[in-house]
């Protein structure tokens, strides 16, 4: 069986390399300061400062690559920060140090994409509206922009201004990709910002729905004026579609043309029944709410005219 070979970062091995060289190099100090007894004190006191040098100076170039190792893991579209799942925050972060990778955008302004950028990329598990939210320091021009392609090719939504706190909504669909990408209008060239925020779309409906009880404004209601019609007690979660209903006798039932909203405003000059349908996509179950009758009243209209004593 063949022995798999593992790939090390080349400036990685060099510091591994480095460091055994290191160790190398200390043993053979020690052992000269120790054993040369003839050796002048002064050599030996620059034979170990030179090995505190070496450690240090080793030590500062390791943390100095491992933080450009993970800054670069922050910048690009190849390699974003991942979001694993939705809600997401972040309590605190900045665009300073990430480069400026990105200078232009499909949609939004084009003003804010001069300076450092973060990209950040989520998959969301369900279908639904999310709001996107983040606070910046006064003046800190900071923007976002959505897109589903990277580099960026379909803008989605965001925003872009200097208010301290800003956020805006946009209806996502599960399983796409998305990435956020933070930006700047130069000057400055980058900003810190905190409370970044990514809310979750609402939980979608299953199984069969609540119809609930149907109400009206007005009952009786005038002929020919129009008055609403509403339902209580409902489900109200994402997912659900709407169909008003209207019967002349309770029995036979025939959709309205263009009611398909959680309300409706109707207009009669008969006695109706009414009811809306409620149905969920996802499972296809439906439940229709309590019918209700409307009954018919003629209301009259009266315009009065007052004169004086004159006539006028």
């Amino acid at each position: 069986m063949k022995k798999r070979l593992h790939y090390l970062p080349p400036f990685k091995a060099l510091l591994i390399l480095s460091l055994l060289m290191l160790r190398h190099i200390s043993l053979y100090v020690q052992s000269s300061v120790n054993t040369i007894t003839n050796l002048p004190f002064l050599y030996k006191i620059h034979l170990i400062n030179a090995r505190q040098i070496l450690s240090v100076s080793l030590l500062i170039i390791w943390v100095l690559f491992g933080r450009i190792n993970t800054l670069s893991a922050q910048q690009t579209c190849v390699a974003p920060t991942i979001i694993a799942s939705l809600p997401y925050t972040l309590a605190s972060g900045t665009t300073c140090g990430s480069v400026n990778n990105y200078t232009t955008t499909v949609g939004g302004s084009t003003l804010y994409v001069g300076g450092e950028d973060l990209v950040f990329r989520f998959v969301p598990a369900t279908s639904g509206s999310i709001t996107i939210s983040v606070t910046q320091p006064t003046n800190g021009y900071l923007g976002m922009y959505l897109y589903t392609g990277c580099p960026f090719t379909a803008y989605v939504g965001g925003v872009q201004n200097n208010v301290a706190t800003k956020s805006f909504t946009v209806t996502v669909t599960a399983g796409v990709t998305y990435y956020l990408m933070l930006d700047t209008w130069p000057a400055p060239t980058c900003t810190s910002f905190t409370n970044l925020s990514i809310t979750a779309p609402p939980a979608g409906c299953t199984g069969v729905p609540v119809g609930g009880t149907t109400t009206s404004a007005s009952n009786p209601a005038c002929s020919g004026a129009g008055f609403a019609l509403s339902v209580t007690g409902a489900s109200t979660t994402a997912g659900l579609t709407y169909q008003w209903q209207s019967s002349p006798n309770g029995t036979t039932w025939t959709n309205i043309a263009g009611a398909t909203a959680t309300t409706y405003t109707a207009t009669q000059t008969v006695d109706t029944y009414y009811r809306r349908v409620t149905t969920c996509t996802a499972s296809g179950g439906s439940a229709t709410s309590t019918s209700l009758l409307v009954t018919t009243t003629s209301c009259c209209n009266y315009t009065f005219r007052l004169t004086d004593s004159f006539g006028d």
